[in-house]
């Protein structure tokens, strides 16, 4: 088999396997996930928060993947005051995971 059928029969094959994998709901799971994370946050600190020792701001980013494309997706910002932890998707196509939030 020449070099060109080889790489024509994997390209070929990578297509139907794309075709085959549901990118839509991988993406729309991947921001339920998210704002699980978010709730669940939100209630191991709900304590904190009551007593206005910190709080939780939430704003929008567009992140944009391969074979996912462009989708709107919440960051979580938990001010502390001066120090801040920000809990920023990266994305849901990552090698090794199912997604990655960076702190």
């Amino acid at each position: 088999m020449s070099l060109e059928e080889k790489l024509k029969k994997i390209s070929s094959e990578r297509r139907k396997r794309d075709v085959q994998i549901d990118w839509n709901r991988k993406r729309d799971t991947w921001i339920e996930q998210i704002d699980m994370l978010y709730r669940d946050i939100g209630k191991w600190l709900k304590t904190y928060i009551d007593k206005n020792y910190m709080s939780l701001n939430f704003y929008e980013i567009t992140l944009s993947e391969e074979h996912i494309g462009k989708y709107d997706i919440s960051v979580l910002e938990l001010d502390l005051g001066e120090p801040s932890v920000v809990f920023r998707p990266v994305g849901r196509n990552i090698t090794g995971a199912d997604g990655r939030v960076d702190m």
